[in-house]
């Protein structure tokens, strides 16, 4: 049985009416390279590029076009089935050459509410998904095929972008007292009775989620690797040292290899935290406010040889005064490039430093205005605006957990514990504070050597391994760079 299952695509394709017909042909010669049990690979093209699962409209159409040797006319309409689900509706259904390649192509329908119901009862809420048709010609051979959508559930998302904001605003206006078939209709934007118009109803819908965010999940399974800074060793160690590290460290716990890779550090004035971030890249043209910038970039052959290595890498920052989304920007777009990277990371104890020890206290808006202007950048490994988000502190005193979210990540890094029993206490006492939300550990720091782990025989898999059984939100378990030769010397 051909099934909807999310992609993660280098690039994203999309058939419309003007599609050529080279595009199609690479998406058929990667089906037959890839589907099983079936007589006939078909180029399958979906004649939309986003579906809201939330909007009404009648149908999706689909075109389905047979490699040399086999004949559309000769399909079994009745058997043709949307995701095994959905069976096409037997009229409209018309045979045309619909990408202009000389090869006839079969149209067909599906009913819209009956496929968005089947991709909401796959968990689905945002997401690229492949939407598979298969059938039977008249002689019982089978063919089938596919084609991918972006799918949004959010209710007002008229594009379909993960987030409900003023571009959305803007397409149900521009749609407004629109009717199906005429230009300006869109089905994506159409919430409310009527179903046959766009009006004042669903633009009201739209307003009223306005700032609504999808749900991103967090990676499946456990991260864990390693903290990388140049206050110890980051570009001292080589990329085979910190790739072959973070493989030893995630075989202990079973878990994938991940790292905390940190790009901006704060910017000392003698012993006192300074307003400035350092970025360890060249700056790009512009002005930065309480940004400093490196002269050549230092992190470029790490981050390809972790793309390589198949990493999950968290790209943080000590952000000072800098404006965080700003640094978020900077980041993200030198080093979105890397199919390692899968989120910016923010380490609360040094947020506005300067004027408040130990960091300005994070407010739940905040964070939430953060974790928005992070879903407005797309990566370009999936086309989804799926990174993630960590704040790390070591106090929840510092940040507020009235807003928890899927995509959202709280890491503790404190340190000085008295014991090995009051460190996993204090660890607990986040989880739970943090309950509605992913959390992680940054552990194995000189001042808990002596009390916690010195005396054990494998601590990163004796702390790793508590720490995942007790907490069952716990997601990563990093060790700092500080004490990692002792741990894993050379």
């Amino acid at each position: 049985m051909i099934i909807i299952s999310l992609l993660c695509l280098s690039t994203f394709q999309v058939y419309t009416s003007h599609v050529k017909a080279s595009g199609l042909r690479a998406r058929a010669e990667d089906m037959r390279n890839n589907h099983v049990s079936v007589s006939i690979s078909a180029l399958v093209a979906i004649d939309l590029e986003t579906l809201n699962l939330k909007s009404n409209g009648k149908s999706i159409t689909a075109y389905v076009e047979f490699p040399k040797g086999f004949d559309v006319n000769d399909v079994n309409v009745s058997s043709v089935m949307l995701n095994s689900t959905v069976r096409a509706e037997l009229a409209p259904a018309t045979i045309g050459d619909y990408d202009n390649d000389a090869t006839a192509d079969l149209m067909a329908k599906f009913n819209r509410t009956a496929a968005n119901q089947f991709i909401v009862s796959q968990g689905i809420e945002f997401a690229n998904v492949t939407i598979a048709v298969g059938g039977q010609l008249k002689d019982g051979t089978t063919f089938a095929g596919s084609d991918t959508v972006r799918v949004s559930g959010l209710v007002g998302d008229v594009n379909c972008d993960g987030k409900v904001d003023f571009r959305d605003l803007a397409l149900g206006a521009f749609a407004f007292w629109s009717r199906p078939g005429e230009p300006r209709w869109n089905d994506n934007a159409n919430f409310a009775q009527p179903w046959d118009k766009i009006d004042l109803c669903d633009l009201a819908k739209t307003a009223r989620n306005y700032g609504a965010i999808a749900r991103i999940d967090t990676p499946p399974g456990i991260l864990a690797g390693w903290r990388s800074s140049e206050y110890s060793h980051q570009t001292d160690l080589t990329k085979a040292y910190w790739i072959n590290t973070a493989n030893a460290i995630s075989a202990k716990l079973d878990a994938s290899s991940s790292g905390v890779y940190v790009i901006g550090e704060i910017d000392f004035i003698g012993e006192n935290p300074g307003p400035v971030c350092y970025l360890s890249f060249p700056k790009p043209v512009g002005t930065y406010n309480n940004v400093r910038f490196e002269s050549e970039d230092v992190n470029e052959d790490y981050l390809t040889a972790f793309d390589a290595a198949g990493l999950k890498i968290w790209l943080a920052v000590e952000p000072g005064d800098a404006d965080v989304s700003r640094l978020m920007d900077l980041v993200m777009n030198q080093y979105r490039h890397h199919s390692c990277v899968i989120g910016f990371g923010i380490d609360a104890e040094w947020y506005q430093a300067q004027s408040h020890t130990e960091g300005k206290p994070m407010t739940a808006t905040e964070i939430q205005t953060w974790l928005t202007h992070l879903r407005t950048i797309i990566n370009p490994h999936t086309n989804k605006a799926d990174y993630l988000l960590f704040v790390k502190h070591f106090s929840e005193s510092h940040i507020q957990n009235t807003f928890q979210a899927d995509g959202l990540v709280f890491i503790d890094d404190s340190l000085g514990h008295s014991s090995y029993g009051a460190m996993l206490t204090e660890f607990k006492s986040w989880a739970t504070y943090f309950s509605k939300s992913k959390v992680a550990f940054q552990i194995g720091y000189e001042e808990d050597k002596e009390p916690v782990w010195a005396g054990m025989q494998d601590p990163v898999k004796t702390i790793g391994q508590a720490l995942i059984s007790q907490n069952s939100n716990c997601i990563g378990i990093y060790w700092v760079d500080f004490s990692i030769l002792d741990i894993f010397p050379k």
